[in-house]
């Protein structure tokens, strides 16, 4: 039988189911479905591409660091990516139920700074100011930077990602870009330090 519109009603401003997410830094922040849901197709559709906000967002503010005459051979931007859980699988404690299953695969991500080197040494960063928020497909993700010449600094799959936050460690996630072939070396020595 058909819902009256009453029905349908109640049911489109009841509250909806939370996700929470867990990020690599060690943050965690409240979605609710409705959010989800739109950010799901955001993740998955090929019309409205996170990857490619992201990247977007990165050559911005590649421009912006070249236009201040700033002097760079290589850019690091970093990620806020978080893992995606419904609200019930979190404990009081703010800690992923054992057994219990993130979203697969889908990430909600932040782009952050933006910080330029040369010859290994920094020479600038951009605030996150208008910076991009969404979901993403983890996949995706990382295989598009691969793709487009760049390099994904975090865990190389989904299941990398999924373990590092389960067991509680914080760690970076960005994206780099190499002007020059000696750069990258450059900056690998300064990202160790």
């Amino acid at each position: 039988m058909e819902k009256t519109v009453k029905e349908r009603i109640i049911n489109a401003v009841k509250p909806s189911e939370d996700y929470v997410n867990f990020f690599n830094d060690g943050t965690i922040t409240t979605d609710s479905s409705k959010d989800y849901k739109d950010m799901r197709s955001w993740a998955s559709s090929p019309f409205y591409n996170s990857v490619s906000m992201i990247e977007d967002y990165f050559v911005r503010k590649a421009g912006w660091l070249a236009e201040d005459n700033t002097d760079f051979d290589s850019l690091y931007m970093d990620l806020k990516l978080g893992l995606v859980v419904k609200s019930e699988d979190v404990s009081n404690e703010n800690k992923i139920k054992p057994g219990s299953k993130p979203i697969n695969n889908i990430v909600r991500f932040y782009t952050g700074s933006v910080q330029s080197f040369s010859e290994g040494k920094k020479t600038d960063e951009t605030a996150n100011s208008l910076g991009y928020q969404g979901y993403v497909n983890y996949h995706r993700l990382v295989s598009a930077m691969e793709r487009e010449g760049l390099v994904f600094n975090g865990p190389r799959s989904f299941k990398e990602f999924k373990e590092l936050i389960l067991s509680g460690e914080t760690f970076d996630v960005g994206i780099s870009a190499f002007i020059y072939e000696n750069a990258q070396q450059d900056f690998a020595r300064t990202r160790k330090r």
